[in-house]
């Protein structure tokens, strides 16, 4: 049997095996990541791409030593940004927060504290396309990054292509620790650290590890609407309801197509409410929401469709939405989940904290002939192909 041997074997190609990679790779670190389907997966692939600040704080009012980590995401992305990850494309530098008068002045405050660090500006509706003369709600701009959730794949893919490789077949020898990984049958990798960010399937992948942490999944129903006219929107609605749920209302965000057209991706409260409908009374549902929130907007030629999604999560006492990354080391395994996109960072950032790198001799030749894994194709191509 061929080996091969390395300081941090990853296993799992989505935002968060791939951030880890390039930091790692970028320290100098000894790291590969194998992926076993497509880099993007499930879970990353689906994002909306918002880079968030801390909107579910400001819902409910709260500064917890979360709603300040979260505050501090936004500056890192946009430094790396400016640097390595220049190349990823930005869809919006900011976004649209709506809302009635009575919840206005919250959140408005809570944002603009130094808690949050954040800016948000009134705006008026000639400013922006869609929100017209019939608005009369109060609209302002929120610095919060959109991106190209594909775009950033195929960045780090491109910045640490020579560290990625597509198996077929994965197999982890226990004792204490784990001794080694067998991968197609025929290569044994050894290493110091086994770190594991393959969202949902980190279940089955740590189940043979004592205390392993428990993972929960939190199913979302999420609507694509696929646009008959270029209408740019990336933004949330505040209702009453926002505030006690710590979820917008309905989050939109834009993406074009492959033919062109722009799709809009509908997340916030609808997502998680929808759980339990089919495709059908989702869509109906989505269309009452969009009537609530927009009111003065058609959409009558609009393509629809829906898509389920598990979010993997470290486990929470009554299941309750963790508020940060989640990273913890038994022996030498790592796993691991971000909880959100945003969160990447701060999940690399906790393993570099636990890990002890060392200066050995590596050597990852016989992997070279392994065949390197797409990205996986968006949503919005998949479903309004």
């Amino acid at each position: 049997m061929q080996t091969a041997n390395t300081d941090i074997l990853i296993i799992g190609g989505g935002i968060s095996g791939l951030w880890l990679l390039n930091t790692l790779r970028q320290k100098n670190i000894s790291a590969i990541l194998l992926e076993k389907h497509k880099l993007g997966g499930e879970q990353t692939i689906a994002s909306q791409g918002i880079i968030h600040r801390g909107l579910k704080y400001a819902l409910q009012g709260k500064v917890t030593a979360s709603s300040k980590a979260i505050a501090d995401m936004p500056s890192i992305w946009k430094q790396n940004f400016t640097d390595e990850l220049k190349d990823v494309k930005i869809l919006a530098e900011h976004q649209h927060l709506w809302s009635s008068n009575n919840l206005a002045a919250k959140i408005t405050s809570f944002f603009a504290s130094r808690t949050l660090r954040s800016k948000i500006t009134p705006i008026t509706n000639r400013e922006h396309p869609i929100f017209n003369q019939d608005f009369n709600g109060n609209l302002y701009q929120l610095e919060e990054q959109v991106i190209d959730v594909t775009s950033l794949i195929n960045v780090l893919y491109d910045l640490n292509k020579k560290y990625i490789y597509k198996i077929e077949d994965l197999n982890i020898k226990y004792s204490n620790d784990i001794e080694h990984v067998i991968i197609n049958n025929s290569i044994k990798i050894t290493a110091n650290n086994y770190i594991f960010t393959a969202g949902k399937a980190n279940a089955e992948l740590t189940k043979d590890i004592i205390n392993a942490p428990r993972m929960q999944l939190r199913p979302l129903h999420q609507v694509l609407v696929k646009l008959d006219k270029p209408l740019i929107l990336y933004g949330h609605c505040i209702t009453a309801s926002s505030s006690f749920n710590a979820t917008p209302t309905l989050t939109i965000t834009s993406h074009h197509c492959q033919d062109g057209k722009i799709a809009w991706a509908l997340g916030g409260k609808i997502s998680e409410d929808g759980v339990g409908k089919d495709a059908i009374e989702q869509i109906s549902c989505a269309k009452q929401v969009i009537k609530k929130c927009l009111p003065w907007l058609e959409l009558q030629n609009s393509q629809w469709q829906t898509f389920h999604i598990d979010r993997a999560e470290a486990g929470q006492h009554n299941n309750t939405r963790p508020a940060d990354a989640f990273v913890s080391k038994i022996g030498n395994a790592i796993i691991a989940w971000p909880t959100k996109l945003t969160l990447a960072p701060n999940l690399t950032q906790q393993v570099l904290n636990i890990i002890k790198p060392q200066d050995l001799n590596y050597d990852i030749t016989t992997l070279e002939h392994l065949p390197k894994p797409a990205v996986a194709l968006t949503l919005w191509d998949k479903l309004f192909c």
